[in-house]
This record gives C-alpha cells, sequence and structure tokens, in this order.
C-alpha cells in the first residue's frame, strides 16, 4: 500500500490524476492534493514524506522546483508538465518520469510502473543533485517564443505584436492573422510550424484551421455530440466548434492559465 502526494493547483488536472490514479492502482492512498509549494512544505513537514509524489512544475505560489530549495524531499517524484522537448530530454537523462498534459491513462500507468520497478533505486538515491542539474538545464534551454509577426496588408508588409493578435486562421491555402481591432492580415506560415512559435499559455489550436488567444474567448458552451462551440471577439466569420477528443484538452487549457481573466464555461 503506498502513500501518495499529488501537487496540482488545476482543479480539472487534480482531479483526473487522482481518478486515473485510483482506477489504475486502487490499493495507492491518495494522501492529499496540494496546489502550494506552502501549503506542500507544511503538509511534508507535519505528515511526513509520501512513497510517491506527483508534482506539477507550475504551482499557484511559483515553481515547483522551490519546494527542493527549501525542503529535502527524499522520496521519487514523477513530474506533471506542460514544457517542450528539452524539458522531457531533461527528465529522461536523469530517470525522472514526467506525464504530459492533458494526462493520458497508459502514460500514467507506464509511469506508476517504473516507479514500481525502480523503487529500490530511487530509496537509495539522493534527488538534490538531479533536481539542481534538471534546473540548470532548463535555465539554459528556456524557449523564447515569437513576439511580433509580419504581415502583409495590400501591398505593404506591417509588424503586428503578438499582444495585439486575436487568432489565427488557414483558409484556402492562406493563413491570416487577425488582430483585437477585427484587421485581417495575411500571414506567409502554416498552422503546423506557427503553432511551435507560440506560447502554449497564451494560444490554444481549437482544431485544424484556427489557432486562438486566451484573450480573444469570450465563452465557451456545451454543443451536441459533446462537443464545444467557443465564442470568439471579435467574431469569427464561421463557427467554432471543438470535437469531443479535444474538449477535456481546451477545458484543462483554460484552466491552467495564471494571473489571467479566464472566458465563461456554460
Amino acid at each position: 500500500m503506498k502513500k501518495i502526494l499529488i501537487f496540482e493547483d488545476e482543479p480539472i488536472t487534480a482531479i483526473r490524476t487522482q481518478k486515473l490514479i485510483e482506477e489504475i492502482r486502487p490499493d495507492f492512498i491518495i494522501e492529499n492534493i496540494i496546489d502550494s509549494i506552502e501549503d506542500g512544505i507544511n503538509w511534508i513537514n507535519t505528515n511526513g514524506q509520501p512513497d510517491l509524489m506527483f508534482l506539477d512544475i507550475q504551482l499557484a505560489d511559483g515553481h515547483s522546483f522551490e519546494l527542493f530549495k527549501k525542503i529535502n524531499i527524499t522520496c521519487p517524484v514523477i513530474f506533471i508538465t506542460a514544457f517542450e522537448n528539452y524539458m522531457l530530454q531533461a527528465f529522461k537523462v536523469f530517470s525522472i518520469d514526467y506525464l504530459l498534459k492533458p494526462i493520458n491513462k497508459t502514460d500514467l500507468k507506464n509511469a506508476i510502473d517504473r516507479f514500481i520497478n525502480l523503487e529500490s533505486k530511487y530509496k537509495s538515491t539522493d534527488n538534490t543533485a538531479l533536481i539542481n542539474q534538471l534546473i540548470s538545464n532548463i535555465n539554459q534551454n528556456k524557449i523564447e517564443y515569437k513576439q511580433r509577426f509580419l504581415v502583409k496588408y495590400g501591398d505593404t508588409y506591417v509588424v503586428k505584436l503578438i499582444h495585439e493578435i486575436a487568432y489565427f486562421f488557414a483558409s484556402e491555402k492562406l493563413l491570416y492573422l487577425v488582430t483585437k481591432d477585427a484587421r485581417k492580415y495575411i500571414f506567409e506560415s502554416n498552422l503546423e510550424n506557427l503553432e511551435s512559435l507560440l506560447d502554449p499559455n497564451q494560444f490554444f489550436r481549437i482544431n485544424r484551421k484556427i489557432i486562438i488567444s486566451i484573450d480573444a474567448i469570450i465563452k465557451v458552451k456545451n454543443h451536441i455530440s459533446r462537443r464545444l462551440q467557443v465564442f470568439v471577439q471579435p467574431n469569427f466569420e464561421q463557427d467554432i466548434f471543438v470535437s469531443k477528443e479535444k474538449s477535456s484538452e481546451l477545458k484543462n487549457w483554460l484552466d491552467s492559465g495564471h494571473n489571467k481573466v479566464k472566458p465563461q464555461l456554460n
């Protein structure tokens, strides 16, 4: 019987993680779900360390690696992350498991199985050096997301800053950038390349045609067949729907932002 501690400040992700763990390993006990570094330190100082910790990279009061600076974590850790591939490589090199959001049940099971198989190794390993090396890798490999775009307007080119953009959409082999003041510009790229240039906390690919800024979303409504309908400002030329397969991912994204005004969910 293993005691589990979950660090997660996104309620939807926290509940889903707990539910999946209980489905995969009914013998595991979820001791607590904690949403901040401060509460985590207080809980561990009072109750001791769990057998396994699921730790989100970003918590309510800051970067979760601060936890390792303030308390000696000796239990194995499975990270929950939305970082890009360079981060994942760091986790692999240092034998620290990770889960990508939105959490997949198969990935979670594999991570737990790995914990069980390597439990004896974790018990004899000091995680401090691994965490310090991981922090060093993060600092050396920070992603710089695109902050401005050169776009075409008639026969001229203009520069649009990232905070001016409401959404991008593809139509008839062209890519358009739409600003918050409803101006539309031709953008010489494609959605696949563009997606990798945008901050995933700010932009989300709704479907194969549209990438939307969090600031442009007014509300999201349930639709038939478990799909979601997204309403944006400025108004898009067609109704925007999200497939049922991607609906949970959109909800997780909407619930994951920090210091942002979130749209209405109906």
